[in-house]
């Protein structure tokens, strides 16, 4: 009994592992804004599945069971080491930090995962009740962040989802400490230590943003 107990034990080790496997392993790069614009415009067809595969997550008994017993604020996708698998977590807003897991198979996500840059899927909720699918291409420092995402309505949102007022400065959406749009974007790589968040539409839907926090 305790034999097979053991195994049991070093079976679900194994399999916990395999799952997580590409997140210890991935590297430090990030993508710039032209590499994320590019990622875009070449992989639209591919990305566009992703509001659908997403709502078919919320369909699951998971994610309603998970829903009626918390207040989830987000979903996170990642890949896994089994082929066409993603691992799916929901964040608990009322604790914060109580997660709710499970595997569930997805080409077309298992696919975005496997583009170039983009470690992880996330869709967010804002407390005005728009939504928006955030594409996670990494962070230069701790300072630095860089991604692209999804709006149904075709407006800009600032960092997951939260509801903010933007500056307009040319084609960019601007949030900052700062009230000079034009200013923020200048100095957006010096070595103040203001808050800035950029956007920009790449396509209907689709736009990237850098953010310095």
């Amino acid at each position: 009994m305790k034999k097979a107990v053991k195994i049991i034990l070093i079976v679900l080790i194994i399999c916990i592992s395999l799952c997580f496997a590409p997140s210890f392993f991935e590297d430090d790069s990030w993508l710039y804004e032209e590499e994320m614009i590019d990622t875009v415009k070449s992989n639209t067809e591919l990305l566009n599945k992703v509001p659908n595969q997403i709502k078919n997550i919320e369909e699951t008994r998971f994610y309603v069971y998970a829903s009626k017993i918390s207040n989830t604020i987000n979903l996170s996708i990642t890949k896994t080491a089994i082929k066409n698998y993603v691992l799916c977590a929901l964040v608990n807003a009322d604790e914060g930090k109580r997660y709710y897991f499970k595997i569930l198979k997805s080409e077309a996500l298992y696919n975005v995962l496997e583009l170039h840059g983009i470690r992880s899927v996330e869709k967010h909720y804002s407390q005005s009740g728009r939504s928006s699918i955030i594409f996670d291409c990494g962070s230069s420092s701790v300072m630095y962040y860089f991604g692209f995402y999804y709006t149904e309505d075709n407006e800009p949102t600032c960092y997951k989802g939260e509801d903010m007022e933007f500056m307009h400065y040319k084609n960019r959406w601007i949030w900052s400490e700062s009230e000079d749009p034009k200013n923020t974007y200048s100095t957006l790589f010096a070595d103040d230590l203001m808050n800035i968040y950029i956007t920009e539409r790449i396509c209907d839907n689709w736009f990237y943003f850098v953010m310095r926090t």
